[in-house]
Formats: structure tokens, sequence, C-alpha cells
């Protein structure tokens, strides 16, 4: 079995604990032993860094605003508890997006608006309020009876001088970061904000860490991220020594010292004697007959010292002295005749029977008794000749002791030095004890001033060498560090790459089994929305390792290959980019059960809008779906099909006065609002007779409205074509025929149709709106006009 190749192992689970998948995995490879060991203590730490404190399912009440972009009095937008879909409307400029980013800030700190903006962008103030702006969140936490608060105030002039909070029921606040939402909100956003829908398939490769999060892969990648920067690192310090190499040596060259010298020959062969580089930086010595042995040898010569020169002159001095003092006297006659008594007595011992004297040869003369009156008479004469021995035998040992100050010249010596070396040598020659005295102290002194003098330029000499040494043998010593880190990253080197290659096999593996349910699901959002696209959207994977990971997408058009997202519309990208969004926010590892988007509608068709709608739909089974939209088509759709929702509407005044009221549907607000006029008391009469009758009117188009568009829709015609019929449509007569007839040329037929179908009231209410100019001519059609209006509207939002 491959150690590259884990799918072999028996063990295919990729499901649970990543760090258990790996060690069932790694006892069936082969990877040597410190490759597996690697391999498993850097994923073990890699899990363990990456655990993330483990939160109950959220959902978001209410987020509260003060002084904060485009809302100025507290304003305040509830959300209907448990899943569904909230649809937040209102036109431009309303305040409505100022609550979903504000939703994001509170939460994350940041607003995706403002990334990579100057600072002018990031305005956060509202102009009309001079108090500090402040955000609050309501979150209910499964378990917890009370929401939690998170609030983000600001305590300065930029947008990041803020302070988040949060405080859990019947607990202090603190800071939003202990709380334990930062890694679940980083790993499962649960925003988008239009300034991301446009841009979520722009860096592929961030997309893919997106996903690749949610599948769990975040400990392998990390640990793969790891053990890559392990190995560049390894590779560095395994190839540092040859690339510093050369440059070394040509430090080394120049360089006039036998040690950079040998230090080049050892660094030439092909593996470079580490320990005698080593011995040569740390105490070589060089050659005893090379130049520098000499130099060292020069600088460390020793000879005969002043003082000790002069002392030994001195006791020759001396003894000589002592000599020439005893010379003469009767001490030098006696020991003379006692040398002569001796040979005489000497010649007795060998000739006793020969009487004659040895000198004068008189017969007789030598005898027992002339032997024992001899031998009395020699040892008076030694004891009177002891002091001259005693003082000759100092004289010689003076003599021997000044002469012994200095040796053999040595071969090696500088000229000047071996020329006053032979000239002291040559005092041994000398035979007066004090000329040799007086020579050889000056022959010393010239020798000692010729010998200091090349002993200095000698220690300059190796100074110099040795300063320039220094420079190269730390040099050396650090290549020869780099060298012995090289020598033991090299097997560590090798199994961190087999160490690589096996885990990101197995990183694959693992992902591309978990990323199939995630990519059916996108795709199953993608057929919902794609709406009469001829777009096609093939496998959806995670491919590619390092810079090069992207979300891969397989495109056709009219199933004929397409080369990437470049053949898509704007509206096709953003639907795409929802689709790759829902199932990411919408994964059941996700502690978070509500979804913020901001103005998903932009440059969709109106198909596209239908299948935005019917998509949201299916996440608000199991999702709080909160879609902040200024395009009335969402909300129209919505109605239209029947959705569960409920649509709210942010109102913004002057001053930045927000409010936010809900509306089911255009009927029931127009009523609720001629209603509301038509009991308010203080109203001018004319004002109330002009106003009512008009909004009246405007419950009854927006009734025969939805009408047009479900019948329009029903008969086949593509959302393009019902558009353009209800866009040619621009009175009541003409939104009521293309309702009942499909044909804005018959209106004259609405009126008989309604009585046909409801009776003659139907027909009352419907010509005053038309054609009445105040409340008089409605009132003609009942007690309560605008019940009946609403009567009305109410039959027609019911035909199909």
């Amino acid at each position: 079995m491959s150690a590259t190749s884990p799918s072999t192992a028996p063990d295919l689970r990729t499901s649970g604990p990543i760090h258990e998948i790996v060690h069932a995995r790694l006892s069936h490879s082969d990877l040597p032993g410190a490759a597996s060991e690697l391999v498993e203590k850097i994923v073990g730490e890699s899990e363990e860094h990456g655990l993330e404190v483990r939160l109950p399912h959220v959902y978001l009440n209410a987020v509260t605003v003060h002084g904060f972009r485009g809302i100025g009095r507290t304003a305040r937008l509830e959300i209907p508890k448990g899943p569904g879909l909230t649809l937040v409307t209102g036109r431009n400029g309303s305040g409505k997006s100022s609550f979903a980013e504000a939703i994001e800030v509170a939460l994350t700190g940041e607003n995706s608006r403002w990334i990579g903006k100057s600072q002018v962008w990031q305005t956060f103030r509202n102009v009309h309020e001079d108090a500090s702006a402040e955000i609050e969140l309501e979150l209910l936490f499964d378990g917890d009876r009370e929401p939690s608060i998170v609030r983000h105030e600001w305590t300065g002039a930029k947008v990041d001088e803020a302070v988040s909070t949060i405080a859990r029921p019947g607990q202090p606040a603190v800071p939003l970061g202990e709380s334990g939402l930062a890694g679940p909100l980083a790993l499962f956003r649960p925003f988008l904000p239009y300034a991301q829908l446009s841009k979520v398939l722009d860096k592929p490769t961030g997309l893919y860490e997106n996903i690749a999060k949610i599948l769990g892969l975040g400990p392998v990648a990390d640990a793969i991220e790891r053990i890559k920067r392990l190995v560049k690192e390894l590779d560095e310090t395994v190839k540092r020594p040859a690339a510093l190499l050369p440059g070394l040596i040509s430090e080394l060259e120049p360089v006039n010292d036998p040690r950079a010298a040998k230090a080049v020959a050892l660094l030439g062969d092909r593996a470079p004697d580490l320990d005698q580089l080593e011995a040569l930086v740390s105490g070589w010595e060089p050659e005893a007959d090379s130049d520098m042995g000499a130099l060292r040898r020069i600088a460390e010569l020793v000879v005969p010292e002043a003082e000790a020169v002069h002392e030994a002159a001195e006791r020759l001095r001396i003894a000589a002295a002592a000599v020439a003092a005893l010379s003469g006297t009767s001490a030098e006659d006696a020991r003379h005749r006692a040398d002569l008594l001796d040979l005489a007595l000497s010649h007795h011992r060998r000739h006793p029977l020969d009487g004659a004297c040895p000198v004068c040869a008189t017969p007789d003369r030598i005898d027992s008794v002339w032997a024992e009156q001899a031998g009395r008479e020699v040892g008076r004469l030694r004891g009177e000749a002891a002091a001259a021995d005693r003082a000759n035998a100092a004289r010689r040992t003076a003599r021997e002791a000044l002469l012994g100050l200095l040796g053999v010249a040595p071969g090696w010596l500088p000229e000047p030095v071996r020329e006053a070396w032979q000239a002291l040598l040559s005092c041994r020659g000398l035979t007066d004890d004090a000329d040799l005295a007086d020579r050889f102290e000056e022959g010393a002194e010239r020798l000692r001033l010729a010998g200091d003098d090349a002993a200095m330029q000698a220690r300059e000499r190796l100074a110099d060498l040795d300063a320039t040494w220094r420079r190269c043998a730390v040099s050396v010593a650090s290549w020869i560090g780099d060298a012995r880190a090289a020598a033991q990253a090299k097997p560590r080197l090798t199994d961190a790459k087999k160490a690589t290659q096996w885990l990101r096999a197995v990183h694959d593996e693992i992902r591309d089994a978990r990323m199939e349910p995630h990519a059916q699901e996108a795709g199953l959002y993608w057929q919902v929305l794609r709406q009469e696209s001829n777009v096609s959207l093939g496998p959806i994977q995670l491919a590619g390792t390092g810079n090069m990971r992207r979300l891969q997408l397989d495109v056709t058009v009219d199933d004929a290959p397409a080369t990437g997202l470049g053949v898509m519309s704007q509206g096709e990208l953003h639907a795409l980019a929802l689709s790759l969004f829902l199932p990411r926010a919408a994964t059941p590892e996700s502690p978070f059960r509500f979804i913020v988007i901001d103005d998903p509608v932009q440059s969709m068709d109106p198909a596209k809008v239908e299948g935005l709608a019917k998509a949201l739909s299916m996440v608000a089974q199991t999702r709080q779906v909160i879609v902040f939209t200024h395009d009335t088509r969402l909300p129209n759709v919505v109605k239209q099909l029947a959705l569960p929702a409920t649509i709210l509407e942010v109102m913004r005044k002057e001053g930045s006065i927000v409010s936010v009221v809900e509306c089911t549907d255009p009927v029931s607000r127009a009523l609720r609002d001629a209603r509301d006029l038509a009991r308010t008391p203080g109203v001018p009469r004319d004002v109330a007779d002009t106003v009512v009758p008009g909004l009246c009117r405007v419950a009854l188009e927006a009734a025969f409205l939805g009408l047009a568009r479900r019948r329009l829709g029903a008969a086949g015609i593509g959302y393009d074509e019902v558009d353009r019929k209800v866009a040619s449509a621009r009175k009541l007569s003409q939104i009521s025929a293309l309702a009942l007839f499909g044909d804005i040329g018959r209106s004259g037929d609405v009126m008989g149709w309604l009585k046909r179908t409801y009776g003659g009231w139907a027909a009352d209410v419907y010509r005053a709106c038309l054609h009445g100019a105040g409340r008089n001519a409605l009132r003609g059609s009942g007690d309560d006009p605008i019940q009946l209006v609403g009567k009305l509207a109410s039959k027609i939002k019911k035909e199909h």
C-alpha cells in the first residue's frame, strides 16, 4: 500500500472527529514512523486549536438603532419569532439598510459596505442626532426564557472606536469577544449584504475556505499548511549551506593565511569534513615549516634577559677576581707542591722497590719512611691549597653559567637576530674572563634588541592575520552550524514531504465526500433560482491547493460547455451566489437560526425573482430569513404565490425619524390609510373628500394588478412580457381590463363583468372609485363605502 494513497485503507470513514479519521487511516498506511507521528501530532494540535465554544441555537428577536447611519431617533425592528420569511421593505433612503447593517456591525464590528473604502465612506453617525450612536440586538438562545442583549456603542469619532458587549439573562454584560460568538460568526456568517453578494464569486480561494471550514476540514487544512511551512523551513535549512558556500569560499580565497587556505581546501570537497573545519576554527596549529609557524616561533622568541646576563657576568667577574687574588700566594705554591708530592707518591706505589728519586734519580732517597712523611706533607699542603681550588671552581661555574645562557641558534631566525646570536656565541673562544663578561653583556644587549624588534614585527603580523582570520572563522563557524543543521534536517524534510503528500490526499478524499451533499443542496437552490435561465450548473467541487484553491463550477449554456462564470449575466451570478450562500448559512452545524440578506433582487429579471421567493421560502422552513429590499417585485411575488411571510415597511420622515409598520399587502395598506384619514378629527373636509377616494382607488388597482399578474403568469406568458403589459396599464380601467380580459382595450366591459359576477353593488363601487371626484360619489355605493371597497378588493384577490 502506498503511503500517498490513503484511499486504499480499509477504514474509509469521512465523518466524525478529524483526528479519529486520520488516526484510523494512519494505522493502515505505510508512512515512515517519523512522518506518521508528525501527521498525528500536528492534526491533533490543529483540531484542538480550532475547537470553538459550542453554542445553542440562537434566534434574532429585534434590533434597536439610535443615531446610526440613516436612523436618527431610536427605531426598533421586531422579527417574528421562530423560522419564517420576513421581508423588510422600503424605498431607497428609508433606513431599512441601516437596520441590516446594524445587525452586522453589532455582531462583527464590521460593515461590508466599508471594507476597502476610505474614511470618507466610513460614516456611522446620523446627521440629525447628536447623541452617541448605539445598536442593540435581542438574541434568544435555546433554553433561555429571556433574550440576551448585544449592545454596540461608539466611544469616539472613528468606526473602530466602539465597544460591544453581551448580557445573558441574569448575568452581567461581558465583552462580545468572550461570549464564544466570534468563531461561529466567522465560520457560519449569517449575513449576505449586497456589497458582498456581487463579490461572492470574485475570490474563489476565499469561497473555498468558507465552505471548507463548514465541512470541518479546518484542522486538516491547517495541519497541511503547518507541515508545508515546516517543509519550507527544512528545505531552506537543507539548501542553505550550498547556497552560502560560494560566498564563503570567495571570502576566504583572498586571505593570505594558511588557515584560510586549509578551509578552502576542505570546503572544496564533495562532503566537507566538518570535524576538521571545526578544529581549524577552534584551535588549529600551523605546520612548523610554514611561514605562519615561523612567525609564531619568532613572536615567542626567548633571548637571555638583560638582568640575568648582568648577574652571570658579575658572578664571573667576581670569581675571576678571586682566582687572580690567589695567584702567586703560598696557597697556590702549596697546591703545586702537593700535586708534585702526589705524583712522587704515585710513582712510589707503582715502584716500591725502586728507591731512586724520580726527579733527580738519587738512589735510596724514596722509601717507606719518606712515603709516610710525604703523605703527611700532602695533607698539610692540600689544606693550604683548598682556597685556591674553591676560587677556580667558582670561576669555572660562573663562566659555564654565563655561556650557558645562550644555546645554538635556531635555523628559522631572521638575519639580524641570527647575526647577533652568532656574534654572541663567538664569545665562547675568549679565555680572559673579564673580557668574556664585558663582551657577552654587550652582545646579549644587541641580541635582545634585535630579538625584541623581530618578535614585535612577528606579533603585529600575526595580529593582522588573526584579526582577518577571526572574521573568516566566524563565517566558517556559522557555515559549519548551517551544515550540521542541514544534515539533521534532511531526513526530517523527507518525512515532512511524505506527510504532506499523504495528508493532502486524505484531505481531498474527506473534502469530496463531505462536499457532495452540500453541492447537491446548492444545485437544488440553483434550479429554483435559475427560472428560465439557459445556464445549467454541473457538479460543484472544491479543487486545488495553496493559492490555487477554488470553487470549481461546471457551467453549460444550452447544453454546450462554457468556460467558467464569464457567460453568466449579473442576475445569474447573483442567483448563483445565493445558491452557494444559502446551504452554507443554513447548514445544520450553524448555531444561527437566522439569516440576513440585503437587496438580493437587484439585477434579477422577474422570473428569477419568483425563484428567489421560492428559495427563500424553502430556507425559511428552518431559519428566520430576514430580507431587506426596496424592490417591490419580491413582496409582490411572495403575495402572488401565497407564500407565508411577514412584510414590514420602513418609512422615514424628516429628521431621520424612522418607523416600522407591518404591511401585509398594498390593498390592506391603502384601505387602512383611507380609514385612518376618514376617522382623523380635524382633517379638513375638502382634503378628506379628495384623498380618501384616491386611496380606495389605489386599493382596487393593487387588487386588479395582483390578479393580472396571476392570470398572465398562469397563461404561460413570460415575466418580462408580464412586466411590459402591467407597465402599459396606467389607469384603473386599463389595469382592471388587463386583469379580467388580458387586454387593456376592453375597459368598457369591466363594469358588466363585475355586475354579472358579484352584483350591482360591485359595479357601483367600481364606478365610484373610477369616476368619483369625492367621498359623496363613493358614499352613493353604500353606508360604509370603504368597507365595500375592501369587500370588492377581497373578492378580486381570490380570483384566479
